[in-house]
């Protein structure tokens, strides 16, 4: 059976986020770190938007956080989740800087609360690509 598209992708990875698509191939969660200041980003950007600078290098994740906001899907958004209906849409606030848009699997859609601590878990997507998704904390 051939490989299903499971989750919606992006159509075009550009320069800026090939690091971070690249580090989902090999289930690194990547970042952009400023070298100036120390900003931790996402998404991806030329430019740091706390302090401007244009000198940057990618950082791995520990992938640990708490749920700021969410909400569970109960009609399909698209063709691509209608297998998974309901889920939940999550921000997590990493431990390690950004906040991070995110599914929250492997647990009912009941027991996501705000403030609630997870954990990255790997889901393949297609070929040879993972998504970063999260799980209840352990």
């Amino acid at each position: 059976m051939m490989n299903e598209i499971k989750y919606t992708l992006p159509t075009k990875i550009q320069d800026d986020n090939a690091a971070f698509w690249e580090g989902c191939k090999n289930q690194r969660l990547l970042f952009q770190k400023c070298s100036e200041c120390g900003h931790i980003r996402y998404p991806a950007s030329v430019v740091c938007p706390e302090c401007l600078s244009l000198e940057n290098e990618w950082v791995e994740s520990k992938g640990e956080g708490t749920v700021y906001s969410y909400v569970v899907f109960r009609r399909p958004f698209d063709n691509s989740t209608k297998e998974r209906i309901p889920y939940v849409v999550a921000v997590v606030e990493l431990d390690d800087g950004p906040t991070f848009r995110t599914n929250i699997v492997d647990c009912e859609p009941e027991q996501v609360a705000c403030d609630m601590r997870v954990s990255l878990k790997w889901e393949p997507a297609v070929g040879d690509l993972y998504l970063p998704m999260f799980k209840l904390a352990e």
